[in-house]
């Protein structure tokens, strides 16, 4: 993996983990001002810093996660661009059911004058059940 490479995978990494110390302020930083999120089948989620770092908060201020895991980061990089894919599972409480989610996150990152930020993301449900 090249120098590159690890420096996106890392800001990946770094989004991952941010969301989940609720840091949201630190996380606003890793996404461009029109950043834009899609889920499955493409459908728009959010447009833009704010509603993307929003998106993260409402799910962590309705859900308590009690098991996370990341693997399989796969990047790619072009001149002022790259795309970092990698899987995840994990179980949560919300609204007093045990949940079960897994997939994948995708990204596209822009070379900026502060590094790479995130200009788009794609988040996909392989599961998503209750887990007994």
């Amino acid at each position: 993996m090249s120098t590159t490479q690890e420096v996106v995978t890392e800001q990946a990494k770094r989004i991952s983990r941010l969301w989940r110390a609720a840091a949201w302020d630190e996380l606003a930083s890793c996404f461009s001002d029109g950043v834009i999120q899609v889920g499955p089948q493409l459908k728009e989620l959010s447009r833009g810093r704010a509603a993307m770092v929003g998106s993260y908060r409402v799910f962590m201020n309705g859900a308590q996660l009690t098991e996370y895991h990341e693997e399989n980061f796969r990047t790619e990089v072009w001149p002022g661009f790259a795309t970092t894919v990698y899987d995840w599972r994990m179980k949560y409480l919300t609204e007093g059911e045990k949940r079960f989610s897994s997939g994948t996150d995708q990204f596209i990152f822009e070379m900026t004058g502060k590094g790479f930020l995130a200009v788009w993301r794609y988040i996909d449900f392989q599961e998503d059940r209750t887990d007994p």
